[in-house]
């Protein structure tokens, strides 16, 4: 009875800092306390005491964000091995959530991916803290300058264990979420589609939307910040060979361009991704500029410090060399703004009085604060429609070579059945054709032998005379000379009882006074 009042003695003392850490950022008990061991083993109580999967899930993800505050902390005082004991212990409380979330079953499947997207959006904030602290870390590093360079890697590989760790997490929720719309699809039948419109329509409802798109927006922002001030950049500094760095720059606007492409469509995470690859790429070009500047220049010129006000908020930026850090405060008051920034990054006073810069902006509507993404979705769009017309263009152009070539096609056909023709035309056509000779040529006309079909035709529509009197009209000077014709059985016949013998034998030409004229004879057949 006496150890189970201890420990509902112990729940109360530790459920209220847990709780209370969302709202106060004080790390409390840090790893280099003697009491540390006890305030981790009470955390671990209040996570046995908790039974309801969703709700352990949670609290472990609050616990990870008290152990992120005291990593900080004794990374600000340079304490590493406090620093590694603070990120196992961060480690183990995700590992808690983790098998929470495996864990996760309830009777109502709807209801279950409710809970689960809760939990993700709790992850996702927790990864946006992480990365805020990562980035003022590195800067105050930079600022005191007073750690090795294997002091500082070894920070570094802390922070980085820490993103490695809610990438797990984040891997075990969509797992998680999978398998909950396979119970969804099994206990209600509905579509694939339909269960992805019901999920979307939950996680706007519990605000996880709006978080990304936010972070989104926040994340282009900055990338193209950070590409408009490099350009500034490379203009200023005097830089042998630029083509790996505009290379590099080159990729960064790919990124960027494609994260504009993502938010409108409606992809959030996607677009955070590529915006954040976009910064990467465009920081290490910072650095590239970095060493190719003079060794001379004074410490103070590397570093800059904007403040942005805007309504009742203070956007700071802070750059020391080929680091930045960039926060939000609720408050427009220079000195509290002052006194922020120096507790951030381990400046001075004078040494931020020295470089900060004020800009008053005009404060934004809600539609203006979503300028950026109408904006790029305006370019996608734009995109997107030169991208039609450019397939349309290759299917045009696809098409004329497909026309072209079975136009050729039908030429060649043509040209085959032409041929074809001139072995099928008149005689008069294929063995008389008409030429425009010399004058002082001598033309020979080739007899004609007609078919058995054009004698035929010959008997009805012709004449005798027409049908074996061909009149030539010889051009001047020129001697013609006529080939005899030999009538067929039929012709002969038809000109025994139609013609005199002396029309039969006689054809009539009309000749050039000065042409001679040769005029073959005739051999009157039997019948004649």
């Amino acid at each position: 009875m006496k150890s189970i009042t201890i420990l509902l003695c112990i729940l109360l003392v530790t459920a209220a800092p847990v709780f209370a850490q969302e709202a106060d950022v004080d790390p409390g008990i840090t790893p280099d306390s003697f009491l540390y061991r006890l305030d981790v083993a009470m955390d671990q109580i209040s996570l046995l005491m908790t039974f309801d999967k969703s709700a352990k899930a949670k609290k472990g993800l609050e616990i990870a964000e008290e152990r992120l505050s005291e990593i900080k902390a004794m990374a600000q005082e340079n304490k590493l091995e406090a620093m590694e004991k603070g990120q196992k212990e961060h480690s183990k409380a995700l590992e808690k959530t983790i098998s929470a979330v495996k864990d996760l079953e309830k009777d109502d499947s709807t209801e279950e991916i409710e809970d689960v997207i809760e939990i993700e959006k709790k992850l996702e904030e927790h990864e946006a803290k992480i990365e805020k602290v990562k980035d003022e870390l590195k800067v105050r590093i930079k600022v005191k300058g007073d750690l090795t360079e294997e002091q500082e890697k070894r920070i570094d590989s802390i922070l980085s264990r820490l993103e490695n760790q809610t990438g797990r997490v984040k891997i075990e929720i969509d797992n998680k979420k999978g398998r909950t719309k396979i119970k969804i699809k099994v206990e209600t039948g509905k579509t694939e589609v339909e269960i992805e419109s019901e999920v979307e329509d939950i996680e706007r409802k519990k605000g996880l939307t709006d978080f990304r798109k936010k972070r989104a927006e926040e994340q282009m922002e900055d990338a193209r910040e950070d590409i408009e001030d490099i350009k500034e950049k490379m203009l200023e500094t005097n830089v042998t060979d630029k083509t790996a760095l505009e290379q590099l720059l080159r990729e960064a606007e790919a990124k960027l361009e494609r994260s504009e492409s993502l938010y409108a469509e409606g992809k959030y995470g996607a677009t955070f991704g590529q915006a954040k690859a976009s910064e990467s790429l465009a920081k290490n070009v910072k650095k590239l500029l970095e060493k190719e500047k003079e060794t001379s220049e004074d410490e103070e010129d590397k570093t800059v410090v904007k403040v942005e006000i805007r309504g009742d908020q203070a956007t700071v930026k802070v750059e020391i060399d080929d680091e930045d850090m960039k926060f939000t405060m609720d408050t427009t008051n220079k000195a509290e703004i002052v006194s922020e920034i120096v507790t951030r990054t381990g400046l001075t006073l004078e040494e931020v009085e020295n470089v900060v810069t004020f800009k008053e902006k005009e404060e934004r509507s809600r539609a203006q604060r979503f300028e950026i993404g109408n904006k790029s979705e305006k370019r996608v769009k734009k995109t997107l429609l030169e991208a039609e017309e450019e397939e349309t263009l290759e299917e045009e152009e696809t098409e004329e070579s497909k026309t072209a070539e079975e136009t050729e096609d039908v030429e060649r056909e043509e040209e085959k059945d032409e041929s074809e023709t001139k072995t099928e035309e008149t005689p008069e056509e294929a063995v008389n054709p008409t030429t425009t000779t010399d004058p002082n040529t001598t033309t020979a006309t080739a007899p004609t032998t007609p078919t058995a079909e054009e004698k035929s035709e010959t008997k009805t529509e012709e004449t005798p005379e027409e049908a074996v009197k061909p009149t030539t009209t010889p051009a001047p000077n020129t001697t013609t000379a006529t080939a005899p014709t030999t009538p067929t059985a039929e012709e002969k016949s038809e000109t025994k009882t139609e013609e005199t013998p002396e029309e039969a034998v006689k054809p009539t030409t009309t000749t050039d006074p000065n042409t001679t004229t040769a005029t073959a004879p005739t051999t009157p057949t039997a019948e004649e």
